[in-house]
């Protein structure tokens, strides 16, 4: 589900608004993230409540002489298995206001039929019990919680029942039954107070927690944006030789320690100066662009480098590929900018731009440190631009001969 949008948050939070809601697509949002914290609180003040639901039954013994055998076996053999079933269950259903609703009802019913129950003894101490009816209001708001309008409903529901039901009992006292409604009417006044200001604020942490993992996003975005930058050659949009520097010894270690493959690749575009001499910087500048542009497009699988390290020389990586693979790429590349048809009238070569490249490969079976490893590709340079340019030549690292 798709998370509100920086505006959305931002104009909630200003708002202020003491409503216990989002707007609908926010509010599914909502609900869908707190899903898994509301099931595990459920579960875990649900078997709380019916331990202490189930420790009443020491009251009834001692308050309800004539009837609590009857009460046990409605909080041992029905109360507490619903409870169970209700706990279970919550975390299978998917809309949560029939969660929410599920648990609110299952809670009145096992609440209101337990009332009726102390509400039928005869005996003197039975009115006592009733007031412990103040704990069950108190727990539903305020340590199972539940969404507020469902805590007022009940809450509500719960009250006139207990007057209705009360006023019934004329065996007890007015003045009891007016002591029992205020302590419950209080009770829940209060626990009612508290659910709301603890939704209202549970709400604003939510949105305060969105806008701040928003706006990390966005400085994370910000600063991966400034750190490729900072890697990448203004012209080209090549790496440059920061980031050349940074990633080529950990390839080479890489590697060197699991014996695979690495080919370097020093390119040189041949008679660069003379074609800014002849044509001028500008037009040497679009040349180097499309040059880039073709060795960019060849240098694109993972871990693959490829940075200009300096005015019309360029280096490139290779890693996890044969010996016969590595010329196949830079014959690719070099034949590539021949078709480029860049015209290169001051050109001793040809009469179009043309690239020089030397290749070396590491030798699992040679120590080799990356000074050394860059001077075989720049050795294999120099030997393909003695022999007239426009050529790939790889260097034998073992050897020093060159293919």
């Amino acid at each position: 589900m798709k998370s509100p949008s920086q505006e959305t948050i931002d104009a909630l939070l200003a708002k202020h608004s003491p409503l216990l809601a989002f707007p609908k697509d926010v509010e599914s949002y909502f609900q869908e993230r707190i899903r898994n914290q509301r099931t595990r609180h459920i579960w875990n003040t649900s078997w709380a409540g019916s331990f202490v639901y189930l420790l009443f039954a020491l009251c009834d013994y001692a308050l309800l002489p004539d009837i609590y055998l009857h009460i046990w076996q409605f909080r041992f053999l029905v109360a507490f298995p619903v409870f169970a079933a209700t706990s279970f269950l919550f975390g299978y259903i998917a809309n949560y206001h029939v969660r929410e609703g599920l648990v609110a009802v299952v809670a009145f019913l096992i609440g209101a039929t337990t009332v009726w129950l102390v509400l039928q003894s005869r005996a003197p101490l039975a009115v006592q019990e009733l007031a412990g009816f103040c704990l069950f209001i108190v727990f539903s708001n305020v340590v199972v919680r539940f969404r507020f309008v469902l805590a007022f409903v009940v809450s509500t529901a719960f009250l006139v029942y207990f007057v209705i039901i009360s006023l019934e009992a004329a065996h007890i006292p007015l003045a009891s039954h007016i002591n029992n409604f205020v302590l419950l009417f209080s009770a829940a006044s209060v626990s009612l107070l508290g659910n709301y200001w603890h939704e209202l604020e549970e709400r604003r942490s939510f949105l305060l927690a969105e806008r701040d993992a928003a706006r990390k996003q966005e400085l994370q975005q910000a600063n991966d944006t400034l750190e490729n930058l900072s890697y990448r050659d203004g012209l080209t949009s090549s790496y440059n030789k920061r980031y050349f520097d940074l990633r080529f010894p950990q390839l080479l270690a890489y590697a060197q320690v699991n014996r695979t493959p690495l080919w370097v690749l020093f390119i040189d575009v041949d008679h660069f100066k003379a074609y800014n001499d002849s044509y001028g910087h500008i037009a040497g500048d679009r040349a180097l662009v499309r040059v880039a542009a073709v060795l960019n497009a060849n240098f694109r699988r993972r871990d693959e480098i490829i940075a200009r390290t300096g005015g019309e020389e360029f280096v490139g990586l290779l890693p996890g590929i044969s010996k016969e693979q590595a010329i196949e790429t830079a014959e690719k590349i070099r034949l590539a900018i021949f078709d480029l048809s860049i015209p290169h009238a001051q050109s001793s070569t040809a009469d179009v731009v043309t690239i020089s490249i030397g290749v070396a490969g590491i030798d699992p079976d040679v120590t080799q440190y990356p000074h050394q490893f860059l001077a075989s590709a720049d050795a294999a340079l120099y030997k393909a631009k003695q022999s007239g340019r426009n050529r790939v030549v790889m260097e034998d690292v073992a050897t020093g001969a060159s293919a």
